[in-house]
């Protein structure tokens, strides 16, 4: 989710300016994402590699379905940005509110499927962006779960991190005895 993040980046400026708190945390960002930029075509070579990369059928569902949900968020920035010069003719505080809804939606997206993925759980509640990610991904091992609500896994998902990964999982959970 890199190059959507670096993209939706910009439109947190008057977020940033106004909100000291995500002000300190995107000068954090700022020269990954200017570094990022910076680089001719570093974007478009980015998004080539990931689209050629999500149709490798050596990558799991899992895997394949991120990258391809990464890209259509991207795609999808791509809108807003065909507009920019015409938003001038608007009022700013709409200009402003504008911009803002882009950053939050773009931030909680990738929030999301961050959040969801340290789980081991297919970010696919994300309304458009989850469907033509699963549509670009396929049916390959089985179709998608009809959105998968209920265990919230595509099919033949690993049941955990560690299933994924190869390591045995270990319980912390401790039962209290009383005698």
């Amino acid at each position: 989710y890199l190059l959507p993040a670096c993209d939706g980046y910009i439109y947190g400026g008057y977020i940033y300016q106004n909100t000291p708190v995500f002000g300190d945390f995107a000068l954090l960002f700022a020269p990954a994402v200017n570094a990022f930029e910076s680089i001719p075509f570093s974007g478009l070579a980015l998004f080539i590699g990931l689209s050629i990369f999500s149709r490798s059928a050596n990558l799991s569902r899992f895997v394949r379905f991120n990258i391809q949900q990464a890209i259509v968020l991207d795609i999808a920035l791509v809108i807003p940005s065909l507009f920019q010069g015409a938003t001038q003719m608007f009022p700013a505080m709409l200009q402003i509110q504008g911009s803002n809804f882009i950053f939050y939606c773009v931030f909680f997206t990738v929030a999301y499927s961050a959040w969801c993925n340290s789980r081991g759980v297919v970010p696919d509640q994300v309304p458009i962006i989850s469907e033509a990610a699963a549509s670009q991904v396929g049916a390959g091992d089985g179709g998608v779960a009809a959105s998968s609500h209920t265990a919230g896994r595509l099919p033949l998902q690993p049941a955990s991190f560690h299933e994924a990964v190869g390591r045995p999982e270990v319980d912390f959970h401790i039962e209290a005895q009383f005698s």
